[in-house]
């Protein structure tokens, strides 16, 4: 049959099957392709593969069954770690046993050690998480190996087995040694053993080498074992310069672990010295005292020069010493006084809504140290009667002002701050992320906006900023966005997106299109209100 019908309508018809089958077809697929997850091993195929005949196949699956803790086959694993010719095996099942501390592999991986089967220090660790007094005894020696990380291992595994009856042997094997860095290991393990009689040995050490990783060492020890007499060794190390700065922290953590009130009283005559390092130091000490031993000698201070009072003042107020809630006050008030501004600073840790008045007044002041601190106490103390002065500081050309007050706003904006936030939000100068921690904190449409759009910001120290906002404020109003991000953003903005939607949802995909497709089940509307 011919067919009739004229060229062109056969041209327009053949137009139309084109788009009917390219609008008419099947329809696009609603989720996207996943990488699909492959199903974890049973115990029973894991335990298939310890028989098998391969070595390293037994090795794998010894780390496998760490992986996914199938204590089921501590048998299978004991059986591998006495038995087994291949060392990768043994010493896989080791690592495992180890994990699941199980003490009965002790024995083996002991041995182990001693035919130098397995990497060494990984051996000596898992020999630490199971061993019993014997094997901590079997491990001193590994304290003056060769190797450096052997050591520490040691030292630390001797510290997990609670091997303090071994001090004697220790303290005795630090003393026949020549070489610097094998000592510095049996120091570190003196002190983490708190062994008591090695503080002549360790004050003798320090005396040698008062300037060294060894006195560094000795200082940690000294502090662990709270040696008091260590302390006039110890105080003048807070003079130290920036040369010998590890000596001089290191004394500031030794110092705090041996509190008491003979120390406290040496370390207030380093607040009257004239070393200024040594003062701030001391200072630091002794906010972590009992207040007990503190208060009285604060006291005594504050009454003194007003070189001093700044000081004084801010450990009666960090010791809560309400009595004298009124004297701290007037140093803060006391423009001649240097360091008034730690007078704030305690007042800020000291929480008497008495004080607001007066930080107020200071956060008002043009210039100085202390509108920072005023600023920052008036914050912590969620003082909503000095919003008037914290939005002042927002305003001030002081860039470290400002970041006081963007991080006292964080404590109690309103709606009202938004439009303030937002400018500071998208200056990547300045503070963004301080910006967008106070605007993750209120609550409502408006704020979520601000965040949304900084976060298509061109500017890295903004965008990043928008997405940790959206990560502190766990609105699920921000999915959409973040979904969207996730499909049609860069690989960084794809980053950040899974960041904020863990935090969020508290699910844990790894993959964009696991996270698509979670929501286009969840939601399949796209609401997520």
């Amino acid at each position: 049959m011919r067919n009739c019908l004229p060229r062109h309508r056969k041209i327009r018809y053949g137009v139309v099957i084109i788009l009917l089958l390219g609008f008419c077809g099947p329809p696009k697929p609603e989720f996207l392709p996943e990488e699909p997850e492959k199903p974890p091993p049973t115990v029973e195929e894991i335990r298939a593969q310890l028989a098998d005949k391969d070595p390293y196949t037994r090795g794998m699956a010894a780390a496998q069954a760490l992986t996914y803790q199938m204590k089921e086959l501590t048998p299978d694993l004991l059986k591998i770690l006495k038995d087994d010719p291949a060392e990768n095996a043994r010493a896989a099942a080791a690592l495992t046993l180890a994990s699941f501390k199980e003490k009965r592999a002790a024995p083996y991986i002991m041995e182990m050690l001693r035919q130098n089967q397995g990497q060494k220090d990984l051996m000596v660790e898992a020999l630490g998480e199971v061993g019993g007094p014997r094997e901590a005894s079997f491990l001193v020696s590994y304290l003056k190996d060769p190797d450096s990380t052997t050591r520490y291992k040691a030292a630390e595994a001797l510290r997990k087995m609670r091997s303090s009856y071994l001090g004697d042997e220790v303290l005795a094997q630090a003393r026949a040694q020549k070489d610097t860095d094998i000592l510095q290991s049996h120091i570190l393990a003196l002190g983490w053993l708190g062994y008591r009689p090695a503080e002549g040995f360790l004050l003798e050490k320090l005396r040698e080498n008062p300037r060294s990783s060894l006195a560094a060492t000795a200082i940690n020890a000294l502090g662990d074992i709270k040696s008091f007499q260590a302390a006039r060794f110890l105080l003048p190390f807070l003079r130290e310069g920036e040369a010998w700065a590890l000596l001089r922290d290191n004394a500031v953590e030794a110092l705090r672990k041996i509190p008491s009130k003979e120390i406290a009283k040496s370390l207030a005559l380093e607040i009257e010295g004239d070393n200024p390092t040594a003062a701030q130091l001391a200072v630091a000490v002794l906010e972590e005292y009992p207040s007990p031993m503190v208060i009285p000698l604060a006291r005594q201070l504050i009454k003194k020069g007003k070189n001093i009072q700044g000081k004084a003042a801010y450990l009666l107020g960090r010791h809560k010493d309400i009595a004298y809630r009124e004297v701290i006050e007037k140093v803060l008030q006391d423009q001649e006084v240097p360091e008034r501004e730690l007078a704030a600073k305690g007042l800020g840790y000291m929480q008497s809504k008495e004080s607001i008045p007066v930080l107020r007044e200071v956060a008002r002041e043009k210039q100085g140290k202390a509108r920072y601190l005023a600023v920052w106490a008036l914050g912590v103390m969620g003082a909503q009667d000095a919003l008037p002065e914290i939005r002042a500081a927002l305003r001030s050309d002081d860039r470290t002002l400002v970041a006081y007050a963007l991080e006292a706003l964080a404590v109690m904006a309103t709606t009202e701050d938004i439009p303030t936030l937002r400018a500071h939000l998208f200056d990547d100068k300045g503070q963004p992320l301080l910006a967008a921690s106070a605007l993750a904190k209120i609550q409502g449409q408006e704020a979520l906006n601000v965040l949304l759009d900084a976060a298509t910001s061109s500017k890295v120290a903004v965008r990043n900023a928008a997405y940790e906002g959206l990560s502190q404020r766990q609105d699920w109003g921000a999915l959409p966005f973040l979904i969207e991000r996730l499909e049609k953003g860069s690989a960084e903005e794809g980053r950040l997106s899974m960041a904020a939607l863990r935090n969020i949802t508290g699910e844990k995909f790894d993959s964009a299109a696991k996270w698509i497709n979670w929501y286009r089940r969840k939601y399949p509307k796209g609401e997520t209100q």
